[in-house]
């Protein structure tokens, strides 16, 4: 054991080996010194400062919690400890240390700053300007600390004093960078732009490297629509910093604004590949929404998949270019022709979509995520299922069905989905009759039942409406049969059972309530997989105020514990995403239909939400409750009442004051084509039973002028049968105007906050009336929509606050 330290010559080398930057030198000499002389704490102190230099992290916490040991009342110790927690991440242990070594040594400034620092990322802004206050209190002409006291007051929107604290900073470090930085950015907050830009130069000047000014000027020239001049900065900084993933986000939202989506693809492919947030994913999905691919890509393949499965956004959204990326790939193209040249009848040429396919990922994913809004592929699957159901008759007892039972179980899926719209010609009705009876007669019989024909009876009716289904639970099938049976069979069996637990809040007595309650319990709408995750991390005042950054808003106290109403919540996708963006918020979700309601419940239930009550009730009748809400939405709901003002009117009522409204109301302009076929509907007498709408859809899809009814035809609600119905078949629907909306806004005291709209179309309107930047003049909105006739052919949806 040595008793004696190390000698003082040693030290002076390993010190200066250090101060000079020789960290490879001091490294080896302070691994010696430990390893000869372990309980000298400098050699330990030594060694953790260079392992923090060279990224070891871990081993400089062992080295400094060595040193903490050895000499606990060293101030500086618990300093370098309480960094390199800081530096693993472990902020709350980083505060713990900070504070102890200020304990033993109050004046120490930079020990102040640091825990500012941690304060700020553990979101505590008051806590951590009180420590930059003390660092200064110590060191008045500390120019971090008058910087980062700076930041703190610009995030509390005290502008003013951030901007004389950063001057300060300047003024005593002319060349202090972050400053002048920083100085811009609360510059651009004051819309002092001039002066933002000159402060960002000046940055710039003082070190051309500095990648975040570079960022920072490219935002203020977005602002100010100097689109050339942004994206000149943003890939300035980029060549700097290529995983500054902040730039990439904003240069591919600003590429896509301007109409370069096929740019915008490419920045944003990169950003998912670098930080692959919540928000990349989303704008991924909206440069998705504008783009059509021309050539196959595996990489845009996989990520299209991803955005199906998680989903990113809304599948529809994807999947109008997944679709088109299918169809890019030479396999699946070869099948398709196949199809579209003549269907054969020799079984061994038929070719089914085969697991080797390049697509075959993104062809399984675009089956199982939702509704395929797409006529060539509906015809072609159309086919498909026909053909599988003629070789399922001609199987006889066989089980499997070899290479096809992948694509097959996929195909079942998507038919359940969306709810068997596929058209069926007599001969294969009856076709299929004979298969169901056949699975039908097994079940009641207790017989092993054949993969292929569970799978061609489920292409075309829903397992859970046969006698005894639950049998095929009992079959040892593959995963992705059981997939098809926990769809078809679990789940609508879980939905029954829920019924019994949703309760009936107020009668419904009114006839046309009574009327499209029917609708919906023959078929719930929308009938959906899986919805994104739309968490907020925000208070949702601060929410609401950076999405209409420009509105007459009025926070709803602090924004917490709010009680939140969504009439109208259909399948629950609409109060799964208030629960989410609402945090801690109390949901009551009603409905016209039971079967709805047991839908939304089964989803809220597997997604872990216990947030959101549901029940049954009319909307006319819900004063009668007593109960007054902070939150109101309902989007898609009062114009299929009777009278829609009527129920407006009913919602206000229990609207507390100041509390937020969202709606949303179909367009009499946009709809102009829904309402020609509804016409027709109309004049023919068609019918609304499940062969009715199959029949019709199939007429409108083969008529020679099918550009006619573009847009009832083209859009992903033509697609499935409960969308279909409500869509053009819908029991009861009216259609407003801008000026009817400004009309009920003035005499009930709502202020319009915006619309919930494209980017691109709102970047439209403000070049069309720069002189109302917060996009709220609904006169101005009137001229826009006659003008583009198409602006809301998925609803007025827009946000009111009660005065």
């Amino acid at each position: 054991m040595h008793t004696q330290g190390p000698s003082q010559s040693d030290l002076t080398v390993l010190l200066d080996h250090y101060q000079s930057t020789r960290y490879k030198d001091a490294h080896e000499l302070a691994i010696s010194i430990t390893e000869r002389y372990p309980d000298h704490p400098f050699a330990w102190k030594i060694l953790g400062a260079v392992l923090i230099l060279g990224g070891n992290t871990s081993g400089a916490l062992i080295a400094n919690e060595m040193v903490v040991n050895l000499s606990p009342r060293d101030p500086e110790a618990l300093y370098n400890l309480s960094n390199t927690f800081k530096a693993l991440g472990k902020l709350e242990d980083a505060e713990i240390w900070y504070r102890n070594s200020i304990a033993l040594k109050p004046d120490f400034p930079e020990a102040h700053l640091n825990l500012g620092l941690t304060l700020h990322e553990l979101g505590r802004p008051q806590d951590a300007e009180l420590s930059y206050k003390n660092a200064l209190t110590f060191r008045p002409e500390f120019i971090q600390a008058l910087n980062n006291l700076g930041n703190i007051k610009r995030e509390l929107g005290s502008y003013g004093e951030a901007v004389a604290l950063y001057q300060k900073a300047i003024e005593i470090a002319p060349k202090y960078v972050e400053a002048h930085n920083n100085l811009g950015v609360t510059l651009q907050k004051l819309k002092k732009f001039g002066d933002a830009e000159e402060s960002y130069k000046q940055a710039i000047a003082l070190s051309s490297e500095f990648a975040e000014a570079h960022f920072n000027l490219g935002t203020l020239f977005y602002e100010l629509a100097r689109f050339a001049d942004a994206e000149i900065c943003y890939r300035h900084a980029l060549r700097l910093r290529p995983d500054y993933a902040e730039c990439l986000y904003n240069l591919g939202l600003m590429l896509l604004e301007i109409g370069d989506a096929t740019s915008a693809l490419e920045v944003i492919a990169d950003l998912i590949r670098i930080k692959p947030t919540k928000e990349a994913k989303s704008l991924f999905v909206d440069v998705l929404k504008n783009i059509k691919p021309t050539s196959w890509d595996t990489e845009l393949s996989i990520m299209a998949t991803s955005a199906l499965l998680e989903p990113w956004g809304r599948v529809s959204d994807v999947g109008n270019f997944a679709f088109q990326l299918l169809k890019l790939d030479s396999d699946f193209k070869q099948s398709l022709h196949q199809f579209q040249e003549g269907m054969p009848e020799d079984f061994d040429e038929f070719n089914f979509p085969k697991k080797n396919y390049i697509s075959s990922s993104l062809l399984n994913a675009i089956l199982i995520s939702g509704p395929i809004a797409d006529r060539e592929l509906e015809q072609y699957f159309t086919k498909l299922r026909y053909k599988f159901l003629k070789i399922t008759n001609s199987l006889g007892t066989i089980r499997t069905v070899d290479d096809t039972e992948n694509f097959c179980c996929a195909l079942a899926q998507q038919c359940f989905i969306n709810e068997y719209i596929y058209y069926q010609t007599p001969e294969e009705t009856k076709l299929s009759i004979v298969a169901r009876d056949r699975l039908a007669k097994a079940l009641n019989g207790d017989e092993e039942i054949p993969a292929s024909l569970m799978l061609s009876v489920a292409c075309y009716y829903p397992l859970h409406s046969l006698d005894n289904c639950e049998a095929l639970l009992k079959q040892n099938y593959s995963k992705e049969l059981v997939s098809v049976l926990k769809q078809q069979i679990q789940e609508p069996l879980v939905e029954f059972a829920l019924k019994a637990h949703i309760p009936k809040l107020t009668r419904i007595d009114n006839q046309v309530s009574l009327t499209v309650q029917n609708q919906y319990e023959e078929n719930p709408y929308p009938r959906w997989v899986s919805v994104p995750n739309a968490s907020n991390s925000k208070n949702y005042n601060s929410f609401i105020s950076r999405k209409f950054p420009l509105a007459d808003f009025k926070p709803l106290g602090n924004g917490q514990a709010l009680e939140v109403l969504v009439a109208g919540c259909g399948t629950g996708q609409h109060s799964i995403n208030c629960s989410q963006i609402i945090k801690d918020s109390k949901i009551l979700a009603i409905d016209l239909s039971m079967a709805s309601l047991a839908y939304a419940k089964r989803k809220t239930i597997e997604m872990g939400i216990d947030t959101i009550d549901y029940a049954q009730a009319d909307l006319l009748q819900l004063a009668s409750t007593g109960r007054t809400f902070d939150v109101i939405e309902s989007v898609g709901v009062l114009h299929h009442l009777d009278q829609p003002f009527e129920g407006w009117e009913a919602l206000v009522s229990i609207l507390k004051p100041k509390g937020l409204m969202r709606l949303g109301f179909y367009s009499e302009l946009a709809r102009k084509d829904i309402v020609k076929v509804r016409n027709l509907i109309s004049q023919d007498g068609i019918g609304s039973s499940l062969q009715d709408i199959r029949n019709y859809r199939h007429h409108l899809l083969g008529l020679n002028n099918p550009e006619d009814f573009v847009f009832a035809t083209s859009g992903v609600d033509f697609f499935s049968m409960s969308a279909c119905r409500d869509l053009i078949f819908h029991v009861q629907e009216h259609r407003m105007q801008l000026d009817m909306i400004a009309k009920f806004l003035k005499n009930h005291q709502l202020q319009f906050l915006g619309f919930d709209i494209d980017r691109s179309i709102i970047q439209s309107y403000k070049l069309r009336f720069p002189d109302d930047p917060a996009a709220t003049n609904l006169t101005y909105w009137h001229i826009f929509e006659q003008e583009n006739p198409h602006t809301f052919t998925s609803m007025y949806q827009f946000l009111v606050q009660k005065r």
